[in-house]
Parts: structure tokens; sequence; C-alpha cells
């Protein structure tokens, strides 16, 4: 590919070698032809279904631009189906946000029923050049499109005032193989986390039930886990000894415990504001108002937080892993989640309840093993998901420059 020297509104800035013609502008209308999908029930859905369908709401959860594998079926007769004949785009037809109803995937599967709600884009036009451009610089265009407040539309009429650059179908073709690639590597890598992080959940129920277990250097089974609760093994401290100046510190179920600075919070702290803050040190736990739905995190750096948090010290020695991984696992997060006290946002877990909930601690040693195997898991999924982030950047950047 090369980048052109000077920007002009209907050449792209990255092109294949050998395609230099000027983007012709139409209006959609004028290159596509429109129709509806036909209703499939969420009951219509079956794992034994007959015919490959696609429903509005899985464009969100499950698609990209180009769906490759269809992941529901149903038994609905085909009379009463629209079937893809392996040339369409499919936008939402309706939804919460107008920016979340503008997407477009291409299905290039024939025989597939696409379900209602659905707006079906049909063009001599690539469907997978269409839809990477719709999803692209033109979801904002689409967006801009859609009616409506508690609910929004968007209907065949808006859709054909849509004005899309286009190159002629050999250049269409050779920029949807090439991003095509790029999807194939990104659901690739996304294939390959899930199945890590199920690997790793079913390694945790079989390592934490006790059903599969370490052995010591010499092979001898490690002493029977300790049945105790986690109030003999942590303490609630409120250390507030400090002269505010302490990173203040945000409790987050999708990081950890952060720098509230390295967050997008700018919310600026007065010394006299923090001056009740909890202080919170490397190997302390903390349980803050989401503990009920993401379970207790682990600090690894020294700064400060809300009085609201409680923050967790262990009382004897442990393998602070082996806690960390514990206090994630959904059957503790459930057994938390029974403790809280109030409803909805201001649910909250006091250091009472905490310290009853039932533990079985593993001699020190099978708490490092079992830490160290689970981390190792981690890294490795750590290691695809930073694969997997660069791809779909990589990604991002290429559409804002092979598009017009």
């Amino acid at each position: 590919m090369s980048a052109q020297v000077g920007v002009q509104k209907n050449i792209p800035t990255l092109r294949f070698p050998g395609f230099s013609d000027k983007w012709e502008l139409k209006k959609l209308k004028e290159i596509a032809r429109f129709s509806k999908g036909k209703g499939i029930a969420k009951a219509d859905i079956s794992p034994n279904g007959v015919t490959p369908c696609i429903r509005y709401g899985e464009l969100y959860t499950h698609y990209g631009s180009l769906i490759s594998e269809v992941i529901s079926r149903t038994s609905v007769s085909t009379d009463d189906l629209m079937l893809s004949s392996g040339d369409e785009v499919i936008i939402p037809a309706s939804g919460e946000t107008a920016i979340d109803i503008a997407t477009a995937s291409a299905v290039t599967q024939k025989g597939v029923a696409l379900g209602g709600d659905l707006n079906i884009i049909r063009s001599p036009h690539d469907p997978r050049f269409l839809a990477s451009y719709l999803s692209s610089g033109g979801r904002y265009r689409l967006a801009a499109l859609a009616q409506g407040v508690s609910v929004v539309h968007l209907y065949a009429d808006q859709l054909g005032s849509l004005d899309i650059y286009a190159p002629a179908l050999p250049e269409q073709k050779k920029i949807a193989d090439f991003l095509g690639a790029v999807d194939d590597k990104i659901a690739k890598l996304t294939k390959k986390k899930a199945l890590l992080e199920r690997y790793k959940k079913g390694v945790m129920q079989k390592l934490f039930s006790q059903s599969l277990r370490f052995k010591d250097e010499n092979g001898q089974d490690y002493p029977d886990w300790e049945d105790t609760k986690a109030g003999q093994v942590f303490e609630n401290i409120s250390d507030k000894a400090h002269d505010g100046t302490l990173p203040v510190l945000s409790v987050t179920q999708k990081d950890g415990i952060v720098a509230r600075s390295a967050t997008d919070r700018e919310i600026q702290y007065a010394s006299e504001n923090t001056a009740n803050y909890k202080q919170v040190c490397p190997g302390h736990f903390v349980i803050s108002l989401r503990s009920f739905q993401g379970g207790i995190e682990y600090s690894e750096i020294l700064g400060i937080c809300s009085p609201a948090y409680t923050v967790l010290s262990p009382k004897i020695e442990i393998y602070d892993d082996f806690f960390r991984h514990l206090f994630k696992k959904e059957d503790f997060i459930s057994r938390l989640s029974a403790t809280v006290i109030g409803i909805r946002e201001g649910k909250q877990i006091s250091f009472s309840a905490f310290a009853t909930v039932k533990l079985q601690v593993p001699h020190l040693e099978e708490q490092r093993k079992i830490a160290d195997f689970l981390t190792a898991i981690d890294d490795k999924i750590n290691h695809v998901s930073d694969k997997l982030e660069q791809a779909k950047l990589f990604k991002k950047g290429l559409l804002q420059q092979m598009f017009v």
C-alpha cells in the first residue's frame, strides 16, 4: 500500500498500488435496494435448529463488520423467513442509542435467516466493503440519521440519503480482502483468549474444590486445608496517619486498584478533603461498593482511598496471590454478595459481615503453587489480550486511512 502525499476529498490517504482513480460520490439509494428482515423470536432459537439465523440484538454483542460464522439457529419454516443470498449488508432498525444502531455487518453466506428489526441492503458493490465503510467513518453519519428519544430508529429512506464514496469494484474487493485478513486475526485472538479464560475457570474450580491438588517437593500430599472464617485471616484497618499527599486510589473491577490520576476521572482533591482517607499499602485488599459484583481488589501500590472502602490486612502469613485469585472466584463472590447491606447502588459489605464468610485455607506452600499456576495462565491471557488490542488498533488506523 502507498500513502497519498496530498489529501483530496474523494481519494483515500492509503491505497493499494495500481489504483489511482477518484472515488465516486453516490447516494446509497442510487447503488442499493432496501428491505426488512422477518421476525425471529427468542423462543424460536434452538441449538437443534436447521436454519442459521441472525437476530438484530446479536449485531451488538457478537458480530463485527463481517459475519463469517453464524451463532444461532432456528426451526421456523423457511416459508416464514427472510433468507440471505450472500450479498447483504444488515443494519439494526432500532435500538437504545443512535451510535448503538449505527453498525453494519456483511452477510456473505447464503440461506441465513435475517430477523425482524433489521434493515437489509443489497447492492452490486462488495458487501464487505460497504459494511466496513458504514462501520468506520460512515458510522457517525449513520448515527446522525437515527430518529427517536427513548428508542431510536433507522428507516430505509434515511439510509438511502446517505452519501457514499466508493471506488471501482476491483479496489473494493482488494480493500475487503485485506480487512478480512485483519478480521480473521482478530477473530482467532478473540477465540484464543476465550479458550484460555474458560480453561482458567475450569482449573480454578478443580483447585479450589480440591479435586486437583499439588504435591510437596517429596511427592507427598500437603496437609488438609484449614476450615476457618475470613475474620481469622484478615483484619480491618483504618490507618489515617498520612498528610494527604499520597496519591488518591481508585478501586475498579476492570483494572484493580490504580492511582486515580491514571484514570479518566479528573477530580481535584484539596488536602483537607482527604484527611480522613484511609492509607492503602501494597499487600492490602480492599472491599469496595462493587465487591458484591466483582470481588475484592488487591493493591500493589501505596496511596489513600475513600473511607467508604474497607481495607483488609492479613493477620497471619499468607501468599497474597492465592487470595487474590480466590477473591475473584465466582463462588466466593456469590457468598460475599449474600452479606450485602442495602439495595442497588448503595450495597455495602461491612467488615463484620465479611468476617463471617467461611474460607478453606491451604498450607502456605500449596497456596504459592496454586497462585503461581493461575498467575501463569493470567500472563498468557494478558499476552493474548495485548495482541488482540494491537490488532484492533491496527484495524482502526486502517479504517481511518483507507476510506473517504
